[in-house]
């Protein structure tokens, strides 16, 4: 099955108040995939401010800016969606088949991003002519 734009989802975290504080809290995520990695990007150099700009074969992901601000597209091939993350309890659901480019709207921003699958370099698409090609051998095995 091919996935399209319309199963990136956009959610907001369970928000706690406590002693002055607000926590953000992962909980019920099994429901999407189980967490085998998590790795954060700090973007220290602003001058190059764009990360992303790639898409998984087999990889889900859930992407949180909990500093900062970033704007985040994402794109099956045929519609894109932007999206502005600058809140830590906003979430984003991107399923596999799906290319994303992240901008970084902030100095020192941070993304974290909570993955369905240990690194796997092969499951990468880096280049975007490669990713369309891709999705139409995809298509036309379904």
């Amino acid at each position: 099955m091919i996935n399209k734009i319309d199963k990136v989802k956009i959610f907001d975290l369970q928000i706690i108040s406590s002693k002055g504080s607000k926590i953000n809290v992962f909980e019920n995520l099994n429901e999407l995939f189980i967490i085998k990695r998590t790795f954060t990007v700090e973007m220290s150099n602003f001058e190059l401010n764009e990360r992303g700009r790639h898409a998984h074969k087999i990889d889900h992901q859930i992407v949180t800016c909990p500093f900062g601000s970033i704007e985040f597209e994402v794109n099956d091939g045929e519609n894109k969606k932007t999206i502005i993350i600058n809140n830590p309890s906003k979430a984003v659901y991107v399923p596999n088949q799906i290319w994303t480019e992240t901008n970084y709207l902030k100095k020192n921003s941070v993304v974290t991003c909570y993955c369905s699958e240990n690194y796997n370099e092969d499951s990468y698409i880096r280049d975007y002519n490669e990713f369309l090609a891709y999705r139409q051998n995809l298509k036309l095995i379904n």
